[in-house]
């Protein structure tokens, strides 16, 4: 089965459109952008050559 979304519209409090994607892609490349863009995540390795993620806290 195929699962498609289309027409994804956000809408601001007052119910008006802010924006519209076309399709599920166009919403998910927006959200990766803007993640990439407003996320500080630094990438680490330990001593003992673990990998790990650090960044600032969302408080």
């Amino acid at each position: 089965d195929n699962f498609t979304v289309n027409d994804i519209v956000v809408k601001d409090k007052e119910g008006r459109q802010t924006i519209h994607f076309r399709q599920i892609k166009e919403l998910a490349e927006e959200y990766l952008t803007i993640l990439a863009l407003t996320h500080e995540v630094v990438a680490e390795v330990d001593k003992k050559g673990k990998k790990f993620y650090q960044g600032p806290s969302p408080d």
